[in-house]
């Protein structure tokens, strides 16, 4: 399961050499994918508004019997949590990658103790939606951070084009 973000336009500055913009564009996206991992993921794990039913993640709403059970067995109501084993292996295992044109957080869940290979993932189709769903204002944000990161690293000194003087 993977979560892919793509920024689509970026302004070509003058002044700049050709190779540092595919650089910085790929090491902005890193920066939005660690910022992701680090921040955002944490998140779909409490109880915050986004995650209440009809939230910015779209949670569906749990049955009260299954909060009942829940909370007696667990001793809490967190989305997504039980043990706390996934939301760790989710926060830990996730892999950003990135290339000049997209940056994709790989998200990996723990494997099940069965021994059996076609149970190796443990998340349900709605824990998946749940989990990789990012508001809009979390999009725009990712942008916003994208945007600031390459024109700050395209107007480093070692990224502009020495003038050349003729004689």
């Amino acid at each position: 399961m993977t979560s892919q973000i793509t920024y689509i336009q970026i302004d070509i500055y003058d002044g700049v050499k050709k190779r540092a913009i595919p650089r910085a564009k790929k090491s902005g996206f890193l920066k939005v994918l660690n910022n992701h991992r680090n921040v955002t993921l944490g998140k779909h794990f409490k109880n915050v508004s986004e995650t209440q039913p009809g939230g910015a993640y779209g949670y569906a709403k749990r049955d009260p019997k299954y909060t009942q059970m829940k909370q007696k067995r667990y001793g809490h109501t967190l989305p997504n949590v039980a043990t706390g084993r996934m939301r760790n292996g989710i926060r830990n295992n996730s892999i950003p990658r990135a290339t000049k044109d997209k940056g994709t957080l790989q998200i990996k869940a723990p494997a099940r103790k069965t021994g059996r290979s076609d149970r190796n993932f443990s998340m349900t189709e709605q824990q998946r939606d749940e989990i990789t769903a990012v508001s809009d204002q979390e999009w725009n944000d990712m942008g916003d951070m994208m945007r600031l990161h390459v024109s700050t690293e395209l107007s480093k000194p070692e990224n502009k084009l020495k003038r050349k003087k003729r004689v």
